[in-house]
């Protein structure tokens, strides 16, 4: 009965001892896991907020390129011709 006992201790513990293994391990992972959704989302995020800025920009050039104000006329060294032109 003794050597019963001491054997299904034995198990328990090493079984508890394995679980709180499993258990470290898990939370290593989960702050890992944390870790890539915290920097590299935002990360991610950001990069596309300045792609979407660009493209407004870049469509603002196209459309000021396109469609010159009369400011932009006045410093035109080719005396509007091109302007007059549609160019």
């Amino acid at each position: 009965m003794k050597r019963l006992f001491a054997i299904i201790s034995i198990l328990s513990l090493t079984t508890l001892m394995g679980c709180s293994e499993i258990n470290d391990r898990l939370d290593d992972l989960e702050s890992r896991v944390d870790g890539v959704e915290n920097t590299q989302l935002a990360s991610i995020k950001q990069q596309i907020a300045a792609i979407n800025t660009t493209i407004d920009n870049l469509e603002k050039t196209s459309s000021d390129l396109k469609h010159p104000s009369a400011d932009r006329a006045e410093h035109c060294k080719c005396g509007n011709q091109c302007h007059a032109r549609g160019q």
